[in-house]
């Protein structure tokens, strides 16, 4: 799907171009193909939150918190980058 935000087109997706939750890249028939569009992708879980053009908006890499147009939108303007997950401790914890 195409969308815009902000004015920036991005695509949204399921699957990221390339990488999985695991160690293969499962379900290629199925995932976008890259011609050099921004994606917001899930699919990734916890692995990343950016890698390259390729944003993962899964509440599991951001801290367990739904992350906001502003914030993707930063992220883009950012430029490419490779941002790991959030880990927060506090989750599952008494």
């Amino acid at each position: 799907m195409k969308i815009r935000l902000n004015r920036i087109k991005v695509l949204a997706s399921h699957f990221s171009y390339t990488g999985d939750s695991g160690d293969r890249d499962r379900f290629p028939e199925a995932r976008p193909i890259d011609r050099g569009d921004w994606l917001l992708h899930g699919h990734a879980l916890d692995r990343w939150r950016q890698r390259g053009r390729m944003i993962s908006v899964g509440v599991d890499g951001w801290g367990w918190r739904s992350v906001a147009e502003a914030t993707i939108v930063e992220v883009i303007r950012e430029g490419i980058a490779d941002l790991t997950s959030i880990v927060d401790l506090s989750v599952g914890t008494s």
